[in-house]
């Protein structure tokens, strides 16, 4: 009898537990935190779902209304909480204050990337001063055209002419062999929250990101080491999920659907000043995909701190992401000569991962 009634006792705790009402919605606003406000549960929501949608973890939604199982009803009152975004942004003028640590000379950055195999990026250097002086070169041409009126001369030097343009231009382009399917990395530790799973963005971008990596890096697969969708949005996260990993890839998603990232050819640390070596390249698929190596004028490859994560320098950073992955900035930088990789130079930040290489299985 006495186990009976203990019996009892727990059913109608458990009960009362499961039955708690919905807590009320307070305009309440933290350093920390959000407001919170009433949901009102549709036909086929489920928990995961609306978490995701308004950025919310799901432990912190099941908290936050005493949910202890996973059913949910057309009507039922939900509390959500909006997680107060940074405005921060990475400015100009923190990257005025550490450019002054970075090597500048195109000779040092060189001697940095000494002894790694894949050094494909860092000898297309030269091709660009080779570039710069063809126009004029084109100019004296142009002035011996004029001044000589042999009527064959003349052919023969536009013919002369318009050929070398056109060569360095499309040498880039068709320096990569292309690809076996067989190549492809498969993901691993990825969800349907993360970027790349998404089979549009994996058909269109994972290939051709893949025959952008130095040698060295191809034929791997890719894990996710740190996801905001999975792991929350914090720096000190990212940090703590890449620390001693090699090489990785950063993909980040805004609040306009731009998607670009970068090759990161050393380990992510916390650190003043800059470091990577000239494998380090940035990416983008807005409007277009697009990759930008090393152009050797300067050794500002990778930067981060307790308060950013950036890539590139001299001018501006390639992009720069603030503490929180909130928000971050994309600017053009003498390192890789990218243009803008974004739709706004300043954008709100949806998604971030970072990939490691892993063999294949």
């Amino acid at each position: 009898m006495q186990q009976q009634a203990q019996a009892a006792t727990a059913l109608r705790s458990s009960q009362h537990r499961a039955s708690l009402p919905t807590p009320p919605a307070e305009d309440v606003t933290s350093t920390t935190q959000g407001p919170r406000f009433k949901y009102v549960v549709q036909e086929g929501d489920t928990i995961a779902g609306i978490a995701l949608r308004h950025g919310m973890r799901e432990y912190d939604l099941r908290h936050l209304n005493h949910l202890f199982g996973s059913n949910i009803y057309k009507g039922q009152e939900l509390v959500l909480r909006v997680k107060i975004r940074s405005n921060s942004v990475p400015t100009s003028t923190i990257h005025d204050s550490i450019t002054s640590a970075a090597p500048t000379s195109a000779a040092t950055a060189r001697r940095l990337n000494q002894g790694r195999s894949g050094g494909g990026i860092s000898e297309e250097s030269p091709s660009t001063p080779t570039i710069s002086r063809q126009p004029s070169s084109n100019q004296q041409d142009d002035a011996s055209i004029t001044s000589n009126n042999n009527n064959n001369t003349p052919p023969i030097l536009m013919k002369v002419k318009a050929v070398p343009p056109a060569q360095p231009e499309s040498q880039p382009k068709h320096s990569k062999p292309l690809m076996e399917v067989t190549s492809i990395p498969q993901l691993h530790n990825a969800t349907s929250m993360d970027i790349l799973p998404d089979p549009v963005i994996f058909k269109s971008l994972v290939p051709k990101l893949e025959a952008c990596l130095p040698p060295q890096y191809r034929g791997y697969d890719w894990a996710v080491a740190y996801s905001l969708a999975q792991h929350g949005a914090s720096l000190d996260t990212l940090y703590r999920k890449v620390y001693h990993r090699r090489a990785s890839l950063v993909v980040v998603e805004t609040g306009d659907g731009d998607i670009f990232g970068a090759f990161a050819a050393s380990p992510w640390a916390v650190s003043n000043s800059f470091y990577g070596t000239g494998e380090c390249f940035v990416f983008t698929c807005y409007p277009k995909f697009e990759h930008f190596p090393w152009k050797g004028h300067n050794a500002m490859f990778m930067f981060s701190n307790d308060s950013m994560l950036a890539m590139g320098g001299g001018g501006g950073f390639a992009f720069g992401l603030n503490a929180d992955l909130s928000r971050g900035t994309s600017a053009r930088c003498l390192t890789f000569e990218n243009r803008c990789l974004t739709k706004r130079s300043e954008f709100d930040v949806v998604n971030c991962e970072v990939w490691e290489f892993v063999p294949k299985v």
